[in-house]
């Protein structure tokens, strides 16, 4: 028990432990959550921006086959 009023108080007041132990919990698992979609989207993005970067490349490579073919007609 935790108790949430000093000795000297009028009030007496007590909190069952279950009650801060699943209260955590959830606090712990919405924070669990978020930091995986923060991740998740950061991985995503990233990947996005790889994945451009390869689209770039392989177009650039492809037009410097095509010129090259060309010229060696």
């Amino acid at each position: 028990m935790v108790e949430l009023a000093g000795e000297d108080s009028i009030y007496k007041q007590s909190v069952d432990n279950n009650v801060l132990i699943v209260a955590s919990v959830i606090v712990l698992v919405v924070f669990a959550y978020l930091v995986y979609r923060v991740v998740s989207s950061l991985r995503a993005k990233e990947k996005a921006k790889e994945d451009k970067r390869l689209a770039k490349q392989q177009k650039k490579e492809k037009s410097y086959g095509a010129a090259a073919a060309k010229k060696n007609k």
